[in-house]
């Protein structure tokens, strides 16, 4: 019977209290319906019926342990798998054993890493696919997405990706599309710690594509890629799209059912209204969040990074006193527990809210000191979108601490990493320190420098009051040292007249000089800059403070 004619038989038996006959339809379909994403559905219809029943069918009581697990009930879920088999009325089969224990087994892996315990999740993700391989000779989609995330939390970013893009190309095979978008959405995750955003860009257009239905809508599970994608586009700062991004892949979700996936959409739209100078808007995103979930389980680290957002809107707003307290708190936590519990590539965001109140707190030495600890991880790891913003907090560090040559150097390591991938939300969102630190990095580089259309296209970024005060701090001699060649008296003054739109006779008659004369004047400028044109040069002037803005 198809899928569409079995749906409408179980609507209709569950209708008709026909229990025993709904079990059978719903146990020929539970797997298939679970892994097109429609757990609501299929949780559902588990609800309807009596628990013993489901208790008796081992592939039902799996079923609706997992999905419990990704409606956000970890614990009923551990309990539907505790009970997984136990009934005196047990229908299982000699046969299904491998199958329930790989499924059972994933399970328990995802759920142990929901809980921080990344060694029993790994030991438990192996075992599923043991299961696998002595039932089919193949590792199944939900194993190797436990592996995979397995192999994430424990900071193999390289393995972790080997994985999960395993499980992406079977999706023709297995028509597994729950495995498939969920692989999407870590990995992009697992791209962006590996600081590779137009791969992570990539990817996510191809999971809109997997998420589109027949009818040319998108599937509920097509919320993770639009999600993930938004924050990639707030970080480009493409805040339209970004925005529009969000707020679609958080309507789709909640459909999904699945709000602990909401938790990151929800700082990357708390970080985009900040950015477009919504601070209030801001904070009322965290508080409708944990209004909506307040009685749901969240893991431990998405606690953690929602607290650490809060904490940066605080120091972004000039409340500082409050992000202190979290700062205090959140390094209590550190010192009492083990360093093993805290799968630190999914502490990034909060150890380095951490170092930036610090840094705002005037203790650059102890930010210092904990950003050293991370860099050594991360680039251990291969974590280069780590690296780039733990550089950049480094430079911040330095600079605060009088050690300016030294931070120029280390802002030069991130922006040579940044660049390349379009990095600029991670800088400006940083703020005037930030911006002064790339006014004087660009007064120093010489006009070839490649990096420098990039430093002049991050300054652009910023709010125009962080733009001035840069060009202020910047000075006389770091904007001299950035051409091949000062100005002459007579070109400053050209590029002045320039600046304000005059063309070379109107030039010309300003200065009582010959046409020919503010020709020649204006194609030295353009060599002395460096650039090919009039706008190129008025931009590069501004950039070093030689005009007004």
């Amino acid at each position: 019977m198809q899928q569409g004619l079995l749906t409408e038989a179980i609507e209709h038996v569950l209708a008709a209290g026909e229990m025993e006959q709904a079990a059978s339809l719903i146990e020929q379909i539970a797997q298939a319906t679970f892994l097109r994403g429609e757990v609501r559905t299929l949780l559902g219809w588990l609800s309807a019926l009596p628990q013993p029943m489901v208790h008796a069918r081992p592939r039902l009581s799996l079923a609706h342990a997992w999905a419990l697990a990704f409606m956000g009930h970890v614990d009923a879920a551990e309990a539907q798998l505790e009970d997984a088999g136990q009934s005196p009325q047990c229908q299982a089969t000699a046969a299904d054993g491998p199958l329930l224990g790989g499924a059972a087994a994933a399970l328990q892996a995802l759920v142990a890493g929901q809980r921080g315990d990344v060694p029993g999740m790994m030991a438990l993700a192996q075992q599923a696919l043991a299961f696998d391989l002595a039932d089919t000779g193949a590792p199944r989609s939900l194993s190797l997405l436990a592996l995979g995330n397995a192999h994430f939390f424990s900071g193999d970013l390289a393995a972790a990706h080997q994985t999960l893009t395993q499980v992406i190309a079977t999706r023709q095979v297995t028509g597994d599309l729950f495995s498939t978008m969920l692989a999407v959405y870590i990995l992009a995750d697992v791209e962006l710690h590996q600081g590779q955003l137009h791969q992570a860009t990539e990817l996510l257009q191809h999971g809109l594509q997997l998420g589109t239905g027949d009818d040319g809508q998108p599937l509920p599970s097509a919320g993770l890629a639009h999600m993930a994608l938004g924050d990639v586009l707030r970080e480009r700062n493409e805040p339209e799209a970004a925005m529009h991004s969000l707020r679609t892949g958080i309507a789709l979700a909640r459909q999904w059912g699945i709000h602990v996936l909401l938790v990151d959409s929800t700082i990357a739209l708390a970080r985009l209204k900040q950015a477009c100078g919504d601070g209030d808007g801001a904070l009322q995103v965290l508080r409708d969040f944990e209004a909506q979930t307040h009685e749901a389980w969240v893991t431990p680290w998405h606690r953690a990074q929602l607290a650490a957002c809060r904490a940066r809107l605080w120091l972004a707003q000039g409340q500082r006193a409050l992000a202190s307290r979290w700062a205090e708190d959140y390094a209590a936590r550190l010192e009492a527990e083990e360093p093993r519990v805290r799968p630190l590539v999914k502490y990034a965001f909060a150890h380095t809210t951490l170092a930036r109140v610090r840094l705002a707190e005037g203790r650059p030495q102890e930010a210092a000191q904990l950003l050293t600890r991370l860099l050594a991880v991360a680039e251990a790891g291969g974590w280069s979108g780590d690296v780039i913003e733990i550089l950049m907090l480094q430079a911040l560090a330095q600079q605060a601490q009088g050690a300016s040559t030294q931070a120029l150097t280390t802002l030069g390591r991130a922006l040579a990493l940044a660049e390349p991938e379009g990095y600029v939300r991670l800088f400006v969102d940083e703020g005037a320190p930030m911006a002064a630190l790339l006014a004087q990095s660009a007064a120093r580089r010489a006009p070839s420098d490649p990096l420098l259309i990039y430093i002049e296209h991050l300054l652009r970024a910023f709010p125009e009051p962080q733009r001035q005060a840069q060009m202020v701090r910047c000075s006389t001699l770091e904007r001299s040292n950035a051409l091949v060649e000062s100005l002459s008296e007579r070109e400053s003054e050209v590029l002045r007249l320039l600046a304000t739109g005059l063309e070379s006779p109107e030039i010309a008659r300003e200065l009582i000089i010959g046409v020919s004369t503010a020709r020649t004047h204006i194609k030295n400028i353009y060599g002395k800059l460096g650039v090919h044109g009039r706008v190129q040069a008025i931009e590069r002037a501004r950039a070093l403070g030689l005009v007004r803005p």
